[in-house]
Order: C-alpha cells, then structure tokens, then sequence
C-alpha cells in the first residue's frame, strides 16, 4: 500500500528531512487513500465496525514491518481491540515514547459517522510517521498506539493506560494526534456546517465554531495546529512544539493550561504520564456530523503535519535522556 519514501540526514543532526516533489506527492496519496478506507466503512461506531478498523490499521502496520499486537479489554460486557505497534530502540530498558491516536468515529444522530478528520486524519498522519521510521535507527522503542472508543469515554486508552501504570511501564513520553485537517476557512462557514447537524445544540456548536474560525483567521495563518498540554506538561509541549516547527508553511501554538484531557491524552494524565496532544488550530464545524468528509478537509496540510509529528517524535525518541548524561 504504501510507496517507498526516502528520507535524508544531516550529518549531526537529528532532524529526518523530507524529500522530493515526487515523495511528497505520494505522501498525500497514502494519506487520501488511508482516510478514504477508513471513511467508507461508513462509521466506525459498532463494536463490529471498530474491529473492522482494528485489523485494517493492523495490517497496514504489519505491511510496514513493524511489531504488532491486538491488545483486547472489556467493556459493556464486550472484548473491544487497541492496536498497539512497535519499532524497536536500543536502549528499550529506558522506557518508550508513544505516538498515539483514536480509531472510532460519531455522529450525533445519524448511523452514518464518516470520520474522516475525527480521526481518519490522525490514522494517516501516524501511518506516514511508522513509514518515515521503519528503518531509522531510534534509543527509545517508538510505539504506535490506535484506540477505540475515544469517543465513549476514552475506554480504549483508559484500559491501556491502567494497565500500563499496575505494570509500572516506563512511558516517557505520549503524544496524542486527532483531528488535524481542517484549515483555515476562505470564508463564514455556517449554513452547510449547521445543515450537517440534526439537534440544536450541535447546530449552535457549529455556528460558534464558524465564527471563531472566521474571527481566528484574520490573525492567524493557514495550516496551524496547536500543542496543548498541562503546566505539568510544559517542557514536553516546548520540545514537541519546536521540533515540529523544523517544517516549514506550518504555523505551531503552545497552549499550557488547565486542559480538560477529554481525549486520549487525559487517559494517560491520570496515571500520572507526561503527555500531550496535537490537533488543528481552527475547530472543524463538521466535527461529529455524518459530513466530517474528506471533501471537507485539507490534505496539502495533513500532508506537511505528519513532517511535523515525525520530526517530534523522531527527537524524542532519539534524546538522551537526564539520567543518562555525565
């Protein structure tokens, strides 16, 4: 599935460089194609349909040479699947950096739920990274980690989380990645995005959002994302936020702040993990609708973030640690 991407180093540095036009295009190839399986599965809601998607991004793991694992909990009386993969380091006793993001998808009041930016856009983004990586020699074990049911409750990293904590798992570090197409709108975005709600009070959500994209915009730039993290997050959202500011055209704000940690993320700040989490800028008004499409996202920005998640998780995965210097 996935094209062969080539990827350059600096003599001394540990920044990985992009390649070509040609690479680059292919890049946004995998990444329309990864989130258009995803989309068309029709909603990734269902315990079947989250299986589904489960063994698909295994596959694609595994197409990539990586280490996988279907890491299986319980919840509402059913085994629901993680998808856990892994890329080797070599100091592995050290503990393992997590780049992780959520399979499942909602919508309110329809049995469709595309997902496609919540969270297809996530999936991709990761799938490019673990190929970018694959063959690049790294300190810490790099791990990929897809949950389910983010959307109920975050049950899927919940249990991961736990489990990891009781088994006094040393995580150095996670990075959460969701949402991350949609950019700056060209204009107000208000009666097509109202029009994909069927309640009031997501119709009223979309109509803030539009507005504060549209008020956003005339100060910010396109392709903006957002690292966000807690105060006793502060230096983890500092070093991801500079390391992805390695790629040029995108725009990276640091948000430190009493975070509500309603995604993956929170999951693993009650166990008392450093983490933080990596999502666009400008909140897309078709979030949770049955019109969170492709059409309606920006793949030239997903493209140049996953540059950006890579060159973040690349340093962290590869930084000597406090323990270790003289």
């Amino acid at each position: 599935m996935f094209g062969l991407v080539i990827l350059a180093f600096y003599a001394g540095s540990s920044e990985v460089v992009g390649g070509s036009l040609g690479e680059t295009i292919q890049r946004k190839v995998e990444i329309e194609r990864t989130i258009t399986h995803l989309q068309e599965m029709g909603n990734r809601t269902t315990w079947d349909k989250q299986w589904e998607a489960a063994r698909w991004i295994a596959a694609q793991f595994e197409e990539i040479g990586l280490q996988v694992n279907i890491d299986e909990y319980e919840h509402q009386g059913k085994v629901w699947p993680n998808v856990i993969a892994e890329k080797a380091g070599s100091q592995s006793s050290k503990g393992i950096i997590m780049l992780i993001a959520h399979l499942d998808s909602i919508a309110h009041y329809s049995e469709e739920a595309p997902g496609a930016d919540d969270n297809g856009s996530g999936i991709a983004v990761m799938m490019q990274v673990a190929q970018d990586l694959a063959h690049t020699d790294l300190r810490y074990p790099l791990v990929f980690g897809v949950f389910s049911n983010e959307e109920q409750n975050a049950a899927g990293s919940r249990s991961f989380a736990k489990r990891a904590r009781a088994q006094s798992r040393n995580i150095r570090a996670v990075v959460n990645i969701d949402i991350l197409g949609y950019n700056r709108p060209a204009g107000l975005v208000l009666f097509g995005a109202v029009g994909a709600h069927h309640s009031l009070k997501y119709k009223v959500k979309a109509v803030w959002r539009g507005i504060r994209n549209y008020a956003l915009g005339m100060f910010e730039e396109a392709n903006s994302v957002k690292v966000v993290g807690r105060e006793g997050n502060r230096h983890l959202v500092e070093t991801v936020s500079k390391a992805m500011r390695r790629i040029p055209d995108l725009n990276v704000k640091e948000i430190v702040g009493k975070e509500c940690g309603c995604g993956d993320e929170g999951s693993f700040w009650s166990e008392g993990y450093d983490a933080v989490y990596v999502v666009s800028l400008y909140e897309n008004p078709y979030q949770h609708s049955d019109e969170d499409t492709i059409q309606k996202i920006d793949i030239g920005m997903i493209e140049t973030v996953s540059q950006a998640v890579r060159e973040a998780v690349y340093g962290l995965a590869t930084m000597q640690g406090p323990e270790e210097r003289p």
